[in-house]
């Protein structure tokens, strides 16, 4: 296991000689590329890198790292495609990446057996779009998708993830409405569709939503009314959408909600 916050320089090829390391957690100024002999750690489980110095692209010969279970490259200034590799890695769970991302998303990961958490951002032009003609895998817990250019049609299948807790999908280039099959994602606790565009209302079925904390969707072409049924999301603790929203009854007086125009004159949410 190495884990620092310390350390500094580069990671040279040298690494290929821990073979027997599991872990490798380096939140420091780790600069230069990622070698390509990071592929020869066989039995690595995590590879967690926070570095605004790390550039260059993710290798594929982390395609290798069968037992990998994470990996996190974070808040770095790497400019690289996610490479089609990854799908050999069938223990691979938690797949997080910060960086400027190109070319076109593997989306053959939506129905990877393992996959529980995907979280991709730091802007770039990345394409990609969400599953339509095929089954997803339904074990998905977390999935945040910012600022990419993810297109099309969210597809009513997604309501097939019932055990996912947030879907973060702001600033892509999403259109047509919110399908109502969202509702039957009865774990969810994090709902943002900001920055896409969606047209048309709310779904009143989105009121099924008990677990329901954050609700964001901001700069959507949509019917500013709430549908009646929202007044059964009693977790709800933040919004943010169209300015109308901070003037309805089931968001301000039934649900609690406080509207920042006491504090913002350009409000557009409720917290």
């Amino acid at each position: 296991i190495i884990d620092s916050s310390v350390l500094t320089g580069t990671l040279s090829g040298g690494i290929n000689n821990l073979q027997s390391l599991s872990h490798l957690d380096l939140r420091s100024d780790i600069s230069g590329t990622l070698p390509t002999e990071i592929g020869a750690l066989s039995a690595l489980t995590s590879l967690h890198i926070l570095s605004f110095s790390l550039t260059g692209t993710i290798p594929t010969e982390i395609g290798t790292l069968t037992k990998l279970k994470s990996l996190q490259l974070n808040q770095t200034s790497l400019e690289t495609s996610i490479p089609t590799e990854l799908l050999r890695l069938t223990d691979l769970e938690h797949l997080q990446i910060f960086a400027v991302l190109t070319g076109v998303f593997p989306s053959q990961i939506w129905v990877q057996p393992s996959f529980q958490v995907l979280i991709l951002g730091g802007g770039g032009s990345l394409k990609g779009s969400f599953p339509s003609m095929f089954e997803w895998k339904t074990n998905w817990r977390k999935i945040h998708l910012e600022e990419s250019i993810f297109e099309g049609f969210l597809p009513t299948t997604i309501g097939r993830l019932t055990e996912l807790k947030e879907l973060r999908l702001r600033s892509n280039e999403l259109r047509g409405t919110i399908p109502t099959e969202l509702a039957e994602c009865i774990g969810l606790e994090a709902l943002d569709l900001s920055g896409n565009i969606l047209r048309g209302s709310l779904p009143s079925e989105l009121g099924n939503l008990g677990s329901l904390i954050t609700l964001e969707l901001e700069g959507l072409q949509i019917d500013p009314n709430i549908p009646g049924s929202f007044s059964n999301l009693t977790r709800l603790r933040g919004v943010l959408g169209p300015r109308a929203f901070c003037d309805s009854t089931i968001l301000v007086e039934q649900l609690g909600l406080t509207c920042r125009k006491e504090r913002d004159r350009s409000c557009r949410c409720l917290l």
